[in-house]
């Protein structure tokens, strides 16, 4: 082992090669070694103490009478001045060691600690078996659309579940659990409490996700996780074949088969709102071109915008170009005028029809004359008049 001492002149020396740590050591060195290592540890004693210590080392006429050859005594004092101004080939080696130590603090001094960011390719390399680990590669799969590792994610009567979905129903699972319809680059980290991050990175949005303290008990485990600007809620996890595999959503177990049922009545409402809020949206652009025209649009078409930003009446730029053409959202959208009875006032209706009944929609709708809003499910056909009001999801 090498020991180091500090001179008084700001100049590190190495007491194991000056004898210092231990007798033992010492004590087994020739008599002319260990007399050089003791006039070398006086001499870093005297500079530790403080005591001025001679540059040039004091010459004196050779000791003949000692009986030692002149040729002996002049190559022990070489050496010995040579140990003590310390020659070129050890000074270089000092500040060579010296450099690479500041080198190599210099590089993890500016790697700050946990905040390495490294994409989700990377961090799945690592081996960590975690349920936080986990859990990271269930959204960073479903983040990228990987649908084979998002799959595999599931204990084994959900994975099975999973795959016999449609292709549609596959993808919109995992755009639940990234956040969005697009795919993104998933990038991984650390917060300062060393807890995961993750964030999907797409063109123009990112989703951030904040993993908290994991709570292990046996084979399950909940992992809170926190969307910036976003709800906050706990993943389980339970350990399946010596792997974690994701069981719960907040309070919900994940059963897919039943999920995706239910969530299918979801996204059919949702888009049965939807044609419900652009049979207004709809209306109102009819109005508005009634305003500035003078009459009603001939069609839906006129409704919409030209390769120009001018206003024109057969180009009013009122509505976006999927519904001026009649169709948006799985639903189809008929415009008409008519003439009430024994009067010659023009008014105009519009409905929209489910475009697949039972997929994309089975409500239909009729916005009447006055501007009332009738929903009915007719598998299909026409709703009218006779058929309930609609009542916008706020007002329910």
């Amino acid at each position: 082992m090498r020991n180091f001492v500090l001179s008084g002149h700001g100049e590190r020396t190495d007491t194991s090669l000056l004898g210092l740590n231990g007798g033992t050591e010492s004590a087994a060195l020739p008599v002319q070694q260990r007399w050089l290592r003791e006039g070398e540890s006086r001499l870093i004693g005297d500079r530790l103490k403080g005591k001025p210590v001679a540059t040039k080392p004091k010459t004196r006429a050779p000791d003949r009478k000692a009986g030692r050859p002149l040729q002996r005594q002049i190559q022990r004092r070489a050496a010995k001045n040579a140990c003590m101004t310390g020659s070129a080939p050890w000074q270089f080696a000092r500040v060579l060691l010296f450099a690479y130590a500041l080198a190599i603090w210099c590089l993890f001094a500016a790697r700050p600690a946990g905040a390495q960011m490294q994409t989700a390719t990377q961090q799945e390399n690592v081996g960590d078996s975690g349920p936080a680990s986990a859990l990271a590669d269930v959204l960073s799969a479903a983040c990228r659309g990987d649908e084979t590792r998002f799959g595999n994610s599931f204990t084994a009567d959900n994975a099975a579940a999973y795959r016999a979905l449609p292709a549609e129903e596959r993808k919109r699972l995992m755009q639940r659990f990234s956040l969005s319809d697009d795919t993104g680059r998933p990038m991984l980290s650390s917060d300062q409490n060393n807890h995961t991050v993750i964030r999907c990175e797409r063109a123009g949005s990112t989703t951030e996700f904040r993993f908290g303290a994991s709570r292990v008990h046996e084979n399950l485990a909940f992992i809170p996780v926190t969307v910036v600007n976003g709800q906050s809620d706990d993943f389980g996890m339970v350990r399946e074949d010596g792997s974690w595999k994701l069981l719960s959503l907040g309070l919900v177990l994940l059963d897919i088969k039943q999920l995706s049922a239910q969530w299918v009545q979801s996204d059919m409402a949702a888009r049965e709102d939807a044609a419900a809020e652009n049979l207004e949206t709809l209306g109102k652009a009819v109005d508005s071109y009634e305003q500035t025209f003078g009459k009603f649009p001939d069609s839906l078409v006129q409704l919409g915008g030209g390769t120009t930003k001018q206003v024109t009446p057969d180009r009013a730029d009122l509505v976006s170009a999927p519904l001026a053409a009649g169709s948006e959202g799985g639903y189809r959208f008929l415009y008409r005028v008519t003439s009430g009875a024994g009067s010659s006032q023009s008014h105009y209706v519009i409905e929209a029809l489910p475009e697949d009944y039972g997929t994309s929609g089975r409500k239909s709708f009729f916005r009447d004359a006055s501007g009332k809003i009738h929903e009915a499910d007719n598998h299909g056909a026409s709703a009218g008049v006779d058929d309930a009001i609609w009542q916008p999801e706020a007002a329910q």
